[in-house]
């Protein structure tokens, strides 16, 4: 990464088998003979088992500067202004906030439609409600200088 210029805080997204072996090398501290625990400084890691597809090699990874991914949440313009109303011709549009406190802001769109429900217990003539829930999120990644240049870099590990 000093390669690259990056002298900063790393985020890393491992498989498992480089999740081991930097775990390995964290837990060698000072009190080891081989002390590399200097390696890991200012990295912070997760580990996936789906996000990094290998060929030919033994792990994988991906090393990315704090700060230069993100994902930004959108809701539509008729959402966010509320427009309509359920029982009118193209429902009602409007927002609810995330009930388990992510402060992220669901889109819904709900609609009645006549429905056929006495096979059901209901009615010949009865109006259901018809409701979507939606939320739209889109990755984003820091503009860089250079042509073709990303801030993510992918490194792979081949063990003989």
């Amino acid at each position: 990464m000093r390669q690259q210029y990056y002298n900063t805080i790393y985020d890393v997204v491992n498989d498992e088998f480089a999740t081991q072996l930097a775990e390995k090398l964290v837990q060698q501290g000072q009190g080891n003979a081989e002390n590399q625990a200097w390696q890991m400084m200012g990295m912070s890691g997760v580990t996936s088992q789906e996000a990094i597809k290998t060929t030919g090699q033994d792990s994988a990874g991906y090393i990315i500067p704090a700060g230069t991914i993100g994902i930004l949440p959108w809701v539509p313009k008729k959402n966010r202004e509320g427009f309509g109303d359920t029982f009118k011709n193209g429902g009602k549009y409007r927002t609810f906030p995330d009930p388990l406190g992510s402060g992220l802001q669901f889109a819904v769109h709900e609609y009645a439609t006549g429905a056929d429900n006495q096979s059901t217990y209901g009615e010949r003539q009865d109006v259901d409600v018809e409701v979507e829930i939606s939320i739209d999120l889109g990755p984003v990644i820091a503009p860089m200088s250079t042509a073709n240049a990303s801030p993510i870099f992918k490194v792979a590990l081949l063990e003989s």
